[in-house]
């Protein structure tokens, strides 16, 4: 298509409405403002004008809305035919040349003085309602061609309307662009004293943000996820944009993989490559988050320090899961010497008392002795998220850094 690089010239279209059946006329007159292609060149009146035919037309117009259905079809589409004799409105509207009126639905004509005719044939509704146009750069409803999305304009039943066409074809017919996970959003809740948990994880693709080669439409969206890049199952149900997943079906701590395609009229689109995200505690972290700890003694002190864990962690590869696995990394942070952690409690938010352990070692092999109701294995008390920890130390030591998995 050659495109007039000056001035965005002004083109009126005078769309005119006819109804067999008790000949009222409704008018649209529309004003070409501001429309340019994919690559933001002007589109002008005489581009438009000099390639408006019979099937490589360049603007089409539709009396039901063709956003969101595949562009290449041209059901309820008004025909335009180009190089008419001047018609005018109060005559010419028959059969125009190697045309045959279809009644059952519109029948434009570009005239000689840049005018297009429509005519309604006696099947269609009265007067009124709704045209959308769109504009194509390059043939119309051919797959890789250009094209903008429809706007719509309301057609006054008696009274004439006006409008202005503001359009840009940045839409191109082909399949999307392979899809890139943007985002994830986990938002729990924990309710005390029963602990429990509550919330969602949601998972959001995307087209790029910056297209290469124009917008694409998409029509279906595909969502895998696993715990295993390897291993990825379809999501049941799960066709939208975003992917929702209540955190009661999630593992806390696990790390889940997630893959999303998109589709349109024209294929499918490459997988994402597989992104990984490990589900936290209470409180949403992804990995690599960090919170540190000094722990403190002071002369004549008990050395009692209060901290808690916001998120699933580790102290450097190791992972905290439990009570004897906490102080075991306490100590071998305290670093060289008797171990450092004399006891540790908290306050348990069920029974309303305090709990925990006080702890002696032979060398450095501790012996834990569970107080009021603490498990009397510590290999099984499982540290709690957001939980306050009492630790007593004999000396001071840190930072300790918890990382979140």
């Amino acid at each position: 298509m050659k495109l007039i690089k000056k001035r965005r010239s002004k083109l009126i279209l005078t769309l005119i409405l006819l109804t067999f059946a008790n000949m009222a006329f409704a008018s649209l007159t529309l004003t070409l403002g501001e429309i340019s292609n994919q690559s933001g060149a002007p589109i002008t009146s005489s581009d438009i004008l000099s390639n408006i035919g019979s099937e490589g037309f360049m603007l089409e117009a539709y009396h039901s809305n063709p956003n969101g259905s595949d562009p290449r079809i041209t059901t309820n589409r008004i025909r335009i035919a180009a190089n008419f004799e001047a018609y005018n409105s109060n005559s010419g509207l028959g059969a125009g040349p190697g045309f045959t009126l279809d009644y059952a639905r519109y029948l434009g004509y570009l005239t000689t003085d840049n005018k297009i005719f429509f005519v309604r044939g006696s099947s269609d509704t009265a007067p009124g309602g709704t045209v959308y146009v769109r504009i194509w750069s390059g043939a119309a409803n051919v797959a890789n061609s250009y094209y903008s999305q429809a706007v719509s304009f309301a057609n006054g039943a008696l009274v004439g309307q006006e409008g202005t066409l503001n359009a840009t074809t940045n839409y191109r017919a082909a399949s999307p662009y392979p899809p890139v996970i943007t985002q994830f959003q986990e938002v729990a809740t924990t309710v005390i004293p029963a602990r429990t948990r509550t919330g969602t994880l949601v998972v959001n693709a995307q087209q790029p943000a910056t297209p290469t080669d124009g917008l694409r439409e998409v029509t279906r969206y595909l969502w895998r996820r696993g715990t295993a890049a390897d291993a990825l199952s379809d999501v049941s149900g799960a066709t939208g944009q975003n992917l929702s997943s209540d955190l009661a079906t999630l593992s806390t701590g696990t790390t889940y993989y997630f893959q999303t395609q998109h589709t349109n009229w024209f294929g499918n689109a490459s997988n994402t490559p597989p992104v990984n995200y490990t589900i936290a505690g209470a409180v949403a972290a992804g990995a690599g988050v960090t919170v540190s700890y000094t722990f403190v003694r002071l002369a004549g002190s008990f050395g009692l320090n209060q901290f808690s864990l916001p998120f699933v962690a580790n102290i450097g590869p190791t992972p905290i899961n439990t009570i004897d696995g906490l102080v075991a990394q306490l100590n071998a942070a305290a670093g060289t010497g008797s171990p450092a952690i004399t006891s540790i409690g908290w306050w348990n938010e069920t029974s309303q008392i305090d709990q925990g352990y006080t702890i002696t070692y032979s060398g450095t092999t501790p012996t834990f002795a569970a107080v009021n109701g603490a498990n009397v294995d510590p290999t099984a008390e499982r540290v709690v998220l957001n939980r306050s920890y009492q630790v007593a130390v004999s000396r001071g030591f840190g930072p300790v850094i918890f990382t979140a998995r």
